[in-house]
This record gives structure tokens, sequence and C-alpha cells, in this order.
């Protein structure tokens, strides 16, 4: 089975919502290696601890399916790192407005 990504950000001061959804092999080798260490450090869909919350900062969340099911990882533009910078810019430069 290949690993299938979706993708989804919303918030900013617009609170638009945009999205894509592609393959695992579809990934860039950069944002590939970025994904993979993400997955690692957050194994599970608890959203990393914040500080006080930015209503206008941008959330993302990336699903990750695969043959061993199906994982969400929730982040935060606050959360942001040059380590993850790679994923998301590739992902936010293949999204395309969503419906809710």
């Amino acid at each position: 089975m290949t690993k299938r990504i979706s993708f989804r950000q919303s918030g900013g001061f617009a609170g638009l919502i945009r999205g894509c959804d592609l393959d695992f092999d579809e990934l860039p080798a950069a944002a590939a290696a970025a994904l993979t260490t993400l997955l690692e450090r957050r194994p599970s869909a608890e959203p990393a601890s914040r500080g006080a919350p930015h209503p206008d900062a941008f959330q993302f969340s990336l699903r990750v399916q695969d043959e061993t099911g199906e994982r969400e990882v929730p982040l935060s533009s606050d959360e942001q790192t040059p380590a993850i910078d790679p994923l998301l810019r590739y992902l936010q430069s293949r999204s395309k407005p969503c419906k809710p």
C-alpha cells in the first residue's frame, strides 16, 4: 500500500481552508525526510504544548495513511520550525482552496 498524505491549512487573517492529497512518493527528498522526522517525533495526534494562542495563526493538519493505519498530526504556525519548513512549503505550494 502506498503511503497517502492529506494536508489541510486553516486560519490566518481570512480563515480560508486550503489543502492537498498526494502520495508520499510525490514528495521531494527534503519534504519526505521532514515528514518522516515529524512522524517519529509526534507519533500520536496529541498537539504539542503551546504558549498563548494566536487568533490569526495558521493551523495545519497532516493525515498520513499507510499499511499500519491512519494517523493525524495537528500543528500550528507557532510550532513551525526549520526542520519541517521544507514539508510545509511543498504542501502549501500544492494546496488549493477546500470546502470546510
